[in-house]
């Protein structure tokens, strides 16, 4: 698949290129609009310039060109930090006329707000005018662009990415197709079509075209109707490919599959993402697991040495169990928790009735006999978990996660379930504080994977401390 992801990334250079060119003439001409505006509002209450009037300032007497100067940096920064350049090359008008007026609104009444809170005796004369120019140079501006220039690069193609769009019904998919080609502002136009009629791997031949030429790099799932294909099958079978993936939410007719979509600013459709942290948010989690897991080691280090003699005097065996569990992006590790069963409990499994159905991808039994009398106690506690914070400390694992699976268990999964190891595993997660063990395995699966797509820093600790609530009922814990 080398050379088909160098042809795909060589098709979104170009886009790419076009796309910066266009972010750029935008920001130029919002530049220009904010310059003109200000030197306007400026002769209008000031007609003889020259005179070069002056503010006070908390002690600084700029003129007033310099504070309109310095607002408009402000300005310019609030556009770039909010993404108001690259997405608008695609969106449709309605939409970006809306947001745009929307960021300005919220600073300038920032900025107002300044004015009042901190007494600065600014013109009221030049900041309406201003703010009324400004808005309208701004528009009418990008306006110009949008008509003169932007239109005519959608219009040959310059800004938009072909899509393979992918249905069972040729009538309804070419009513779709007509739509994309005749709404080139949302930045997309069709260039192949496929109808599937029994099998997602219909979609071979289509896909190995997109890397022979200037063909679709993205997917479209429209009605999925035919057989036994479905959203998921689609997506498990794109998901091997370099190729983005979009689907229209109100078909998505697979249980909780809308949680793993996300709508982004410069496309129309939902677009299935990859369920991996940014570099500074896994900084931040990586932090966090360090600190929290040495915290945790260290109180409780009595409460360890208590355990491991308890453990220790019930038959003489071994006080920590010890398995091999898969990761990160499949890289193994050696998995430590104390040993709750009998000594050699691995080998009596079979003797043992699973909880779950032949469809789950876990072993679970409600009364397991192999369970020693402590390990009952530790497991209603969820107290064999803790050597895990060694696990954390190492970065093999991370305090908050999805469950650490089993190598035999991954080597079951479908393309969809390997995206819930795009996170490190973790001590507890989702999983653990939503019914752990009386969870389905598609249940288990949605709940991971949201939790991946979604992560946030204050949701981890939000789980924490619902972990110990689950800790104290014990609930699903057997």
């Amino acid at each position: 698949m080398t050379l088909a992801h160098n042809l795909v990334r060589q098709r979104q250079e170009r886009v790419t290129f076009w796309k910066l060119s266009g972010s750029l003439f935008l920001f130029a001409a919002d530049t220009f609009a904010l310059t003109l505006a200000g030197w306007i509002s400026i002769i209008l209450k000031f007609p003889d310039h020259v005179a070069n009037p002056r503010i006070e300032i908390l002690n600084w007497d700029p003129t007033y060109d310099m504070v309109l100067v310095i607002i408009s940096i402000a300005w310019l920064l609030r556009f770039v930090i909010g993404g108001s350049y690259s997405p608008y090359l695609q969106l449709h008008t309605s939409n970006k006329d809306k947001i745009l007026l929307n960021k300005s609104m919220i600073f300038l009444f920032s900025l107002g707000f300044s004015f009042y809170v901190f007494k600065i005796s600014f013109s009221r004369t030049i900041f309406v005018f201003y703010v009324i120019l400004s808005i309208n140079l701004i528009f009418f501006f990008r306006f110009l662009l949008n008509t003169l220039v932007f239109r005519r690069l959608r219009e040959h193609r310059q800004f938009t990415r072909g899509l393979l769009l992918i249905g069972t019904d040729l009538e309804s998919t070419e009513k779709y197709r007509e739509w994309i080609d005749s709404n080139p502002d949302y930045g997309y136009h069709v260039a192949d079509v496929c109808i599937l009629e029994s099998s997602a791997t219909e979609l071979a031949p289509h896909l190995n075209a997109v890397f022979q030429g200037d063909k679709p790099t993205d997917a479209l799932i429209l009605s999925l109707a035919a057989g036994d294909i479905s959203v998921a099958n689609v997506v498990d079978y794109l998901s091997s490919y370099p190729i983005k993936t979009h689907v229209i939410p109100m078909l998505v007719e697979q249980g909780g599959f809308f949680n793993f979509l996300v709508r982004e600013d410069d496309s129309p459709f939902f677009s299935v993402v990859d369920s991996r942290l940014s570099q500074i948010d896994a900084f931040i989690k990586r932090a966090f697991d360090i600190v929290f897991s040495a915290v945790i080691l260290f109180l409780l280090a009595p409460i360890f040495l208590a355990i491991s003699i308890l453990i220790k005097m019930a038959d003489g065996g071994p006080i920590f169990y010890m398995s091999e569990r898969v990761g990160q992006d499949g890289e193994l590790f050696r998995f430590i928790k104390f040993r709750s069963m009998i000594i050699n409990a691995e080998n009596l499994k079979e003797l043992v009735a699973n909880k779950h159905d032949g469809d789950h991808l876990l072993f679970k039994a409600e009364n397991d006999p192999r369970v020693t009398d402590i390990g009952k106690i530790l497991r209603r506690f969820s107290l064999d978990e803790l050597p895990q914070f060694i696990n954390v400390l190492k970065g093999e694992m991370s305090v908050v996660g999805p469950r650490p699976p089993l190598p035999d268990e991954v080597m079951r999964y479908s393309q969809l379930a390997l995206r819930r190891m795009h996170v490190k595993p973790g001590i507890t997660g989702p999983w653990q504080v939503n019914g752990r063990a009386d969870l389905t395995w598609n249940k288990s699966l949605l709940l991971d994977l949201n939790y991946s797509i979604k992560w946030s820093f204050t949701g981890d600790l939000w789980i924490v401390l619902r972990t110990i609530g689950v800790m104290i009922t014990g609930k699903g814990a057997y």
